[in-house]
């Protein structure tokens, strides 16, 4: 719910990967304020994330056994997913924050924030996909859950693409970007 309000909260004509500095500039320095409310807020959503993927590995370990490592996989997985969550939020806030630094500076840490969600789509398909070979393993949940949970993984890594082009659909911001980041919370 918090990165929803975050994500409503964010002003429209947000700079993408092909954007100059000046334009990064004038766009965090116009919104300021209400970007680093918004980035506030994405960090806060880290929390409900964390007591989520704890509570998902207690019953996949107690299926799986003392000798099981898919739930371990599954919640290192997660918390790489909110570490790297809580990095690119910090990386835009950053921006936000200091909106007059030199324009190289402030394109090179919004950049660095987008590439750091689309790589960390790695660590959600690793965290989806070994819950989902938890269920499909010791039936925990049904099975067809671990079926859409297989395909959501799969669909989640080729976000991690979406670092191949400076603007359109593989860009960081692009379409396929936003595909993976987007059906990961919907799963």
């Amino acid at each position: 719910l918090l990165i929803i309000v975050a994500l409503v909260l964010t002003p429209a004509h947000a700079p993408n990967s092909a954007s100059a500095g000046a334009t990064i500039a004038h766009y965090f320095g116009a919104h300021r304020s209400t970007l680093l409310l918004g980035y506030f807020l994405s960090a806060l959503s880290v929390l409900p994330l964390i007591v989520f993927i704890a509570a998902l590995y207690r019953p996949l370990r107690r299926a799986e056994g003392d000798d099981g490592w898919v739930a371990l996989t599954a919640l290192i997985g997660g918390v790489v997913v909110a570490a790297l969550f809580f990095v690119s939020t910090s990386l835009w806030a950053t921006v936000a924050y200091r909106p007059s630094q030199d324009p190289a500076i402030l394109r090179a840490l919004t950049d660095a924030g987008w590439i750091t969600v689309a790589f960390s789509e790695v660590a959600g398909a690793t965290f989806i996909g070994a819950i989902s070979i938890a269920v499909l393993r010791t039936r925990v949940l049904p099975a067809w859950s671990g079926w859409v949970g297989v395909l959501v993984a799969m669909v989640t890594l080729i976000g991690t693409a979406a670092v191949s082009a400076g603007s359109g659909a593989f860009s960081p911001q692009g379409s396929v970007a936003l595909i993976g980041v987007l059906i990961f919370p919907l799963w």
